[in-house]
């Protein structure tokens, strides 16, 4: 699903692992070690004008398998 440019999820566009770490919970540790695990807590927390439409169009097809240990 595309949303449309005036429904927003969130304000965020790149990911405070500051906060993320801060509220030490155990799916935030499991959140932080999986990003690190891929090599993509960089990328995830890199602050840039991002475009919204390509990151909408990146999170409709992301998947993370869990069961597989994978992301696609």
């Amino acid at each position: 699903m595309i949303l449309a440019k005036e429904k927003k999820i969130v304000k965020m566009k790149y990911i405070d692992w500051d906060h993320i770490e801060s509220m030490n919970t155990l799916d935030s540790r499991r959140v932080i070690e999986a990003v690190t695990k891929h090599g993509l807590k960089d990328i995830m927390g890199f602050q840039y004008d991002w475009n919204r439409e390509i990151l909408a169009q990146f999170h409709a097809t992301f998947f993370h398998d869990v069961a597989n240990e994978t992301f696609h």
